[in-house]
């Protein structure tokens, strides 16, 4: 004990020696490194260098307060308030990686735990939990992973939710083998052991503890496989197979190592008393049954001891000892409920169930739905009561479009004709002229008329020039606005809105409010009547928008639930349902996106 001490202290010294010129992530080693050992010394370390931390920037002062409340829950002293937990969530959530997202929920849900508020521990550590889902297997911390379903499953057990605490053994058992930690997987399937018992269901106890023992004896450890038939002695001795029983016994006490060679338990294992002395008070054999109770007593279980003995001498000793006794058994029965509540998990204050927490959010979760399904109704009436005037505002739009076509084609066949109809004309004129000549001038008034036609015919060609050059004019506007919305998009794609759209669409985050807000106002410069002749259509909602805005500017439905914290399939439904909505019919959500990019 003095000589760990002393390599303690060496240590504390040699890291205080040597932090002057080193930087702030040496100090955090450091810090880790001494925790190992001491968390108290640790914990004393960081407050020591807070001021270098703090005249640092975000990152260092995050990873600081990270580190000093998971050494500060070890050393079981203050830790960091809860304001400042949170505020290393909300860093970590976004900015992390995600072991550091992991550990910074499930260091908030240890904040929790010792403000004595289980519902939102647990509510963290099941974020936790989550982050670990879709990690890089090669780079997961396990070690976290270990801890938190260790805290989960004591939370659950003292909540009596047994079932959910096989759950999260069984997850404790898989993070102890990506680390190749035999022993403590088998201990996390052992503690399953207990939670059958708990649930009353003792077959399936029996075979738990069997596959255990199994476990065990397969990985070397040839006591422990023994020790595990422990938690089988009670269940036979409640169903009455007292052989069996006793059989057990004589196994454990032979072969489990949890007794001395003078027949004592050794330390630690005093409990295993009680599990001997209901055996012989089962069997009638009081004495023994006293004795071994006595001893659990004396050991310091003071509520297990008393209440053993109150069971035997209620009927045999003078009412003055059975009160003295059952004053024992009322202060170790005190005693231990002031340390249960004085224990990190709070047993006893845990009165807001955590069912009860999950019954609320499911009754809120049945309220948003009654809203919902009140929403698309009062919807409906108003689409069925805008419908005809979006059929005839579509079918306008395709007649205007024919309309322009067959203009076109008109004005082109026109334009045709007028160039063979003058070079006809001009044929006729040449052919006129030809045979006035040739008759010497023998009819003066015909070749007036020739003239006259002639100049009617030049006439006619002005006429067609000029009917050609308004043709030209509005080609060219068509044109020219054509590549005006194109410099549009083009300086859209290049802005600095659409380059923080690729930075959140890279760090897989959502898009803030304020940003929603600046987006939309740049795609109305590119698309000025965007907004008015979508709501012509229908009132959407701000989702259904932003998902018409993002499809507006060919944005994939992947990229959408990135920005918009939601899946795609959500965002595929909508899609879906908004087409629905505004021609009341079914269509894909492809079909949607073709209107979209078709309007204006």
């Amino acid at each position: 004990m003095k000589t760990h001490t002393l390599i303690n202290i060496f240590i504390i010294v040699m890291l205080a020696s040597c932090t002057g010129n080193q930087s702030v992530h040496t100090l955090l080693d450091e810090a880790r490194v001494t925790a190992r050992y001491s968390p108290s010394d640790a914990h004393k370390f960081l407050l020591e260098h807070k001021s270098d931390f703090d005249a640092g920037n975000t990152d260092t002062r995050m990873h600081y307060y990270l580190l000093l409340a998971e050494i500060a829950y070890e050393a079981s002293t203050t830790m960091p308030s809860d304001t400042i937990c949170h505020q290393v969530v909300d860093y970590f959530d976004i900015s992390g990686s995600t072991n550091e997202q992991i550990k910074a929920n499930y260091v908030m849900g240890l904040k929790y735990l010792t403000m004595q508020s289980a519902p939102e521990a647990m509510q963290y550590f099941y974020m936790a939990s989550d982050k670990a889902h879709n990690p890089d297997a090669s780079t997961i911390d396990y070690e976290t992973l270990m801890s938190l379903y260790n805290q989960m499953s004591q939370l659950l057990h003292y909540q009596e939710m047994y079932d959910t605490e096989i759950e999260v053994n069984n997850l404790y058992s898989d993070a102890a083998d990506h680390l190749d930690y035999t022993y403590e997987s088998i201990m996390g399937q052992e503690r399953n052991i207990e939670a059958h018992i708990q649930l009353g269901d003792t077959t399936a106890a029996l075979e738990q503890i069997e596959r255990v023992s199994n476990l065990y004896a397969d990985a070397g450890y040839d006591e422990q496989a023994v020790a595990t038939y422990t938690h089988a002695i009670p269940i036979y001795i409640s169903c009455g197979k007292y052989q069996l029983a006793d059989s057990l016994m004589q196994k454990v006490r032979t072969e489990s190592g949890l007794f001395n060679d003078d027949g004592t338990l050794r330390s630690g294992h005093e409990l295993y008393y009680q599990t001997i002395a209901r055996y012989y008070y089962a069997t009638g054999r009081t004495d023994s049954a006293t004795y071994y109770y006595m001893r659990l007593l004396n050991a310091g279980y003071r509520l297990n001891g008393s209440r053993g003995l109150l069971a035997i001498y209620r009927d045999q000793h003078p009412s003055d000892y059975i009160s003295q006794l059952f004053s024992t058994y009322v202060e170790a029965s005190d005693h231990m409920k002031r340390m249960m509540a004085g224990q990190d998990i709070h047993k006893l204050s845990y009165l807001y169930n955590y069912k009860r927490f999950q019954r609320i959010a499911d009754e809120k979760a049945d309220e948003a739905e009654r809203t919902r399904i009140t929403t698309t109704i009062i919807g409906i009436i108003i689409l069925l009561a805008v419908a005809g005037a979006i059929v005839w505002f579509i079918l306008y739009r395709r007649r205007q479009s024919r309309q322009r076509l067959a203009l076109q084609q008109i004005l082109n066949e026109q334009y045709r004709r007028s160039e063979q109809y003058q070079a006809d004309r001009q044929h006729e004129i040449d052919e006129a002229e030809a045979a006035l000549r040739a008759m010497t001038n023998e009819n003066r008034q015909l070749k007036d008329m020739v003239e006259a036609e002639r100049l009617k015919a030049e006439e006619q060609q002005r006429t067609v020039d000029e009917q050609k050059h308004m043709l030209d004019i509005h080609m060219r506007q068509l044109q020219l606005d054509q590549e005006r919305q194109n410099v549009a998009e083009s300086h859209f794609f290049d802005s600095g809105i659409y380059s923080l759209l690729r930075q959140h669409l890279n760090a897989e985050t959502i898009l803030p409010a304020d940003q929603w807000t600046i987006l939309e106002q740049r795609i109305l410069q590119v698309y000025p009547t965007f907004h008015d002749k979508l709501y012509s259509l229908y009132q959407f909602s701000e989702t259904e928008y932003r998902i018409c805005l993002l499809t507006k500017i060919k944005v994939s439905p992947t990229n959408m639930a990135l920005l918009m914290a939601t899946s795609k399939s959500s965002i595929s439904q909508n899609r879906s349902r908004m087409y629905r909505k505004v021609f009341h019919k079914a269509g894909s959500p492809e079909e949607w996106d073709d209107f979209i990019m078709s309007i204006d």
